[in-house]
């Protein structure tokens, strides 16, 4: 075997001038490297090693294997060989070593990420499996209804649907985190889109479907005071400048980046516009599209948010028996005299759930009970586990006012109004139905 040279020179056979991006030429016989390799090749086994420049024998070691003799054989340098190492000796055994432990930690470098492909798979295939599962425990609840709706020959509801055009804009200093395709999942297209929110909860009585254009640049800094109605301007005037008929919408929807504004989210009950602040939360959007459709807050005697079974509160879970009723999507037994009841659970649907309205002064009792309904189609879509399996009792006017959880009663408990001296006990449940005895005495 001839002599290796690893450094500024190369002495190699004139058949292996080019390799593997090394440029070579032939002056007196030595073959001088250029570019960004070494390499140093073996004439009995017909191998050739090749290295990066300056990083030694470790870093992202190459071997071009032109051998005619077995695989094994081509990987072992002879130990006596001279190999040359930036013009230092070394041992030809030393050398293999150092290749075989770059080897090894390739293998252990392809070996990490072959188990890092196979969970993100696994994690993505049971992603998938699960939203199969939702999908389909949706299209068969969804079929059960349809099925109870013709036994009674009940007409197929009608779906309202809410078209919003949503406008994003970027603070001078502070960009939108999410792009249109993000925007448009969350709204309208994603398994826990606020469309898929409305028409799961709503019994299909509600939609939303819509537009995201954007984003528009903002005058104003997220440090700046915040105000609302000069994004308001800004967003619809962009939009206008690039051929958006905004007026074409039902309501018109403002994403912005987080700042100064001391709310989430915001909008007027009853009216067009809403904002948003936060462009990848789901339920601020839907909350705030509830008061654009003249749903108050979800509250409790000491919590404007404080009711956590309705998403006009800080829950995630639907609607309360009250705004079912307010909105039309269930309708209410009046009761006027003592007895028991069995009352469906809001999550069963027209035709299954049960509401028992008792008129007050200036307002009403609303007895309802819930189940642990819709997370089971859509796992975002948790309840609190204090109001699972109890027997929820509100008050509402029947405007546009809050709603007021006053009790959750679990089996055996009771509430006495103050106000009418009604007593509401909850006897017991089975499955989504609990049986509630009402006393006027």
């Amino acid at each position: 075997m001839g002599n290796k040279r690893f450094g500024s020179t190369l002495a190699l056979p004139l058949a292996w001038m080019l390799v593997a991006g090394c440029a070579a030429n032939t002056a007196d016989g030595v073959v001088h490297a250029e570019g960004e390799l070494y390499a140093i090749a073996d004439d009995d086994t017909g191998s050739m090693f090749v290295l990066d420049r300056g990083h030694g024998v470790t870093p992202r070691f190459v071997e071009l294997e032109l051998a005619r003799d077995a695989a094994d054989d081509a990987r072992e340098w002879p130990a006596g060989a001279e190999v040359f190492l930036d013009g230092v000796q070394v041992d030809g055994a030393v050398f293999t070593s150092r290749v075989d432990r770059q080897r090894e930690r390739a293998r252990a470098r392809d070996e990490r990420a072959a188990r890092r492909r196979a969970r993100r798979e696994a994690r993505e295939a049971r992603r998938r499996a699960r939203a199969e599962a939702r999908a389909a425990r949706r299209e068969a609840r969804r079929r059960e209804r349809e099925a109870r709706r013709a036994e009674r020959c009940e007409p197929e509801p009608e779906t309202e649907v809410v078209n919003v055009l949503t406008i994003a804009g970027d603070y001078v200093d502070v960009p939108l985190p999410c792009d249109v395709p993000a925007i448009q999942d969350v709204l309208f297209t994603g398994d826990a889109s606020v469309d898929a929110f409305y028409r799961l909860t709503t019994f299909e009585a509600v939609g939303v479907s819509g537009d995201v254009v954007g984003p528009f640049p903002l005058s104003l800094s997220s440090t700046d005071a915040c105000d609302s109605t000069l994004v308001q301007n800004e967003l619809i005037a962009a939009a206008e400048a690039e051929g958006v008929d905004t007026d074409a919408y039902d309501k018109v929807l403002f994403m912005m980046p987080r700042g100064t504004c001391a709310w989430n989210g915001r909008a007027t009950l009853g009216g067009r516009y809403l904002w948003s602040q936060y462009c990848n939360n789901w339920y601020i959007a839907a909350h705030e599209l509830g008061h654009t459709l003249d749903l108050g807050h979800a509250a409790t005697p000491g919590g404007t948010y404080g009711d956590r079974s309705d998403v006009m509160g800080a829950a995630y879970c639907g609607f309360n028996a009250p705004h079912h009723v307010q909105k039309g999507w269930l309708s209410a037994d009046t009761i006027t005299e003592s007895g028991t009841f069995e009352v469906g659970a809001i999550s069963s649907g027209p035709g299954e759930a049960t509401i028992l309205k008792i008129e007050r002064a200036s307002d009403a009792l609303f007895v309802s009970f819930r189940v642990e309904a819709y997370a089971e189609l859509n796992e975002r879509y948790t309840m609190d586990t204090r109001y699972v399996d109890r027997v929820s009792i509100h008050t509402h006017s029947g405007t546009n006012a809050d709603s007021i959880a006053l009790a959750r009663l679990a089996p055996s408990e009771s509430f006495t109004d103050p106000e009418s001296g009604v007593t509401i006990t909850h006897d017991a449940f089975v499955g989504s139905t609990a049986s509630v005895t009402v006393s006027f005495e």
